[in-house]
């Protein structure tokens, strides 16, 4: 591809960007405005993507991506319904997830919900940072103990 600014899937708000069992990858792409609401993964579920953005998404959990594998890639701006307002279960590596927001109002669950990645995501080598959960609190991820070299 010609990279994600030329390259653009936008759901225009009527569903995911993109979704696999776990065996395609998605290089250079940006994928906007996805609503997954009731669902996991609304940019992104399942699959590798590198070199993303993913932007402007929304889901249960992992507004941006669920269950993927993400290298390289740019998470902003970002919903969950839930938690992980950027990522929930992934691999994050070498990514940069900015402005994304958890919204779990039970504080059981906004202590775990992680307004950039969810207790769930393993991070390395990646900057999160000004995500907020549903209280408004700064909150970067979900367990710090799975993030490392942020």
């Amino acid at each position: 591809t010609e990279g994600p600014a030329a390259t653009v899937l936008d759901a225009r708000g009527e569903g995911r960007c993109f979704i696999d069992g776990g065996v395609t990858t998605v290089r250079g792409f940006s994928l906007v405005n996805a609503r997954a609401s009731g669902y996991y993964g609304g940019g992104a579920y399942g699959g590798r993507l590198i070199g993303c953005v993913i932007s402007n998404c929304m889901a249960s959990a992992g507004g941006g991506a669920a269950q993927a594998v993400l290298e390289n890639c740019v998470l902003v701006g970002n919903r969950a319904e839930a938690q992980g307002g950027g990522a929930y279960n992934c691999l994050v590596d070498r990514c940069t997830v900015v402005g994304n927001r958890a919204e779990a109002t039970r504080s059981a669950s906004s202590e775990f919900a992680g307004g950039g990645v969810d207790y769930l995501c393993d991070c390395t080598n990646s900057v999160i940072w000004g995500n907020v959960n549903a209280a408004g609190e700064v909150n970067t991820a979900g367990n710090p103990q799975n993030t490392k070299d942020i």
